[in-house]
């Protein structure tokens, strides 16, 4: 049998374009702003790293795409000192 050949309209194609990689978001603060902002990007394709030194901010379940991590404290003083540096 004669068979006819394939003919292609439009933009579609058979080959699927590969999806990107997610975005990595990383969000500084658990506090009520922090934790609208985690309520938000929770329902995204990103995936969320969500740091605060105070951990009993943190809620106890967070969205799947969310990993909280406590940051150590630095001290005040070398904060200082690289302040002057910068602004002087």
């Amino acid at each position: 049998m004669n068979e006819l050949p394939y003919v292609q309209i439009g933009r579609r194609s058979t080959v699927q374009a590969p999806r990107p990689a997610p975005m990595h978001i990383v969000l500084f603060g658990a506090g009520h702003v922090g934790h609208a902002l985690v309520e938000l990007l929770g329902n995204l394709s990103c995936i969320v790293q969500w740091v605060d030194e105070r951990d009993e901010l943190f809620p106890d379940e967070t969205p799947a795409n969310v990993r909280s991590k406590p940051r150590t404290r630095r001290r005040r003083s070398s904060m200082r000192c690289r302040r002057a540096r910068i602004f002087s």
